[in-house]
């Protein structure tokens, strides 16, 4: 899904699907991504911090685990790679930058 909700267009070009894919707007519509520099999340109850953490609803528990600046990346490693899903790791970010060097041709690595 792109950012305002429509379907990825099958005759974008991979620099428009890593532009718009992934992206995710919150609800103030900003015009550039947010990036959530959090560590934890709130909950409304103390039953709704249980389901979260046993896994009973899908939710962001806590940023080491996910929030949304990371699963934009993985959406986006997923357009950039043609998969459906990604798991990441800390050297992921490493990687993802010799990706991007390598893509817009300003490195050899």
């Amino acid at each position: 899904m792109a950012g305002d909700g429509k379907k990825i267009d099958p005759t974008w070009r991979t620099q428009t699907k890593l532009v718009r894919g992934g992206l995710g707007r919150s609800e103030y519509r900003e015009t550039a991504e947010a990036i959530y520099m959090t560590s934890g999340f709130v909950y409304d109850s103390a039953e709704d911090a249980e389901n979260a953490f046993n896994g009973s609803t899908d939710r962001y528990i806590y940023t080491r685990y996910g929030n949304p600046t990371v699963t934009s990346f993985q959406k986006r490693m997923c357009l950039l790679e043609g998969a459906e899903t990604v798991r990441q790791h800390q050297a992921a970010c490493q990687q993802f930058s010799i990706r991007s060097w390598r893509f817009y041709g300003q490195a050899t690595v």
